[in-house]
């Protein structure tokens, strides 16, 4: 079972939940340095922005919506103590209601990708798909930051530039 399902069933009062123990995959992916041709490929995580809203899943909508960065942003990441990410409130969501919590509106377990995938890769299915954007997390579910394909794009258009020359 993955950890940001586990962390879920947790917060719905689960009290035995297991979680799988880490590898070599996961060195990787938690953007851990790495050697040889695998190192040179760019990564998810090399383009995450860090700073974006979170907020916890006991949270009142109305308290989250009013935050100065969130209004900004437009969303807002909704992450355990731990930041495992479990969910996310949209734009549509923080207008849910006074008395709401995060997790009664939430979007649970929003699509991420993990720090070490191959950017080019992931690029061309979010072209492929018209996504904007997309969180980046550990293996664990920790939320890193939020990649947008626009920086993605930048950084892969440098990179070749930078190769012919």
């Amino acid at each position: 079972m993955s950890p940001r399902a586990a962390c879920r069933l947790e917060m719905m009062g689960f009290e035995e939940v297991y979680d799988y123990a880490a590898g070599k995959s996961d060195w990787t992916a938690t953007g851990l340095p790495t050697e040889g041709d695998y190192a040179s490929v760019p990564r998810p995580g090399r383009v995450a922005d860090p700073n974006l809203p979170t907020c916890s899943p006991q949270d009142l909508v109305s308290e989250v919506a009013g935050r100065p960065d969130v209004a900004a942003f437009g969303s807002c990441v909704v992450v355990s103590d731990d930041r495992i990410v479990v969910g996310r409130l949209k734009e549509s969501d923080l207008s849910a209601g006074t008395g709401a919590r995060a997790d009664e509106v939430m979007e649970p377990g929003p699509t991420s990708v993990r720090y070490d995938e191959p950017l080019p890769d992931l690029v061309a299915r979010m072209q492929a798909r018209d996504v904007a954007e997309i969180l980046v997390t550990t293996p664990g579910g920790e939320l890193i930051g939020i990649m947008r394909r626009s920086d993605a794009e930048r950084l892969l258009h440098e990179l070749h530039a930078a190769h012919e020359h």
